[in-house]
């Protein structure tokens, strides 16, 4: 008994005190507001900063749900975003088609990589 405990508190220490790898920011989307026959805004959430700076948090959207979901789209940039710092932001999206579907999500970018949320969608009203 006295050797299994012995062995689980030292491969305990052993994955405490391995190197931490590079944690992605951690963002959420929200549900589109104020929508528009030609705009909208985009909402969405920082829940967890990660160990990079974030370089760019915004949204990326279209009207076919796979091109989001591939990614690769241009990030609408959000202008209330606190730098490094979980909580809300928005963007608002104009030039849109009335009476469409447009799907989006959340991304945040840093150095390394580009971190998303899930993928929701608005239809624009008429």
């Amino acid at each position: 008994m006295k050797k299994t405990i012995l062995l689980l508190a030292l491969l305990y220490t052993h994955l405490a005190c391995e190197d931490i790898d590079i944690l992605s920011p951690i963002v959420e989307t929200r549900e589109a507001s104020q929508i528009t026959p030609n705009q909208a805004q985009l909402n969405g959430e920082l829940v967890v900063t990660g160990t990079e700076p974030i370089i760019t948090i915004g949204f990326q959207y279209d009207t076919d749900s796979l091109k989001v979901a591939q990614g690769g789209l241009p990030i609408v940039s959000t202008l209330d975003f606190r730098a490094n710092e979980p909580g809300p932001f928005s963007a608002t999206v104009t030039g849109l088609t009335e009476n469409t579907k447009y799907y989006f999500r959340a991304v945040a970018e840093t150095s390394d990589l580009i971190a998303s949320g899930e993928i929701k969608s608005f239809t624009t009203a008429e």
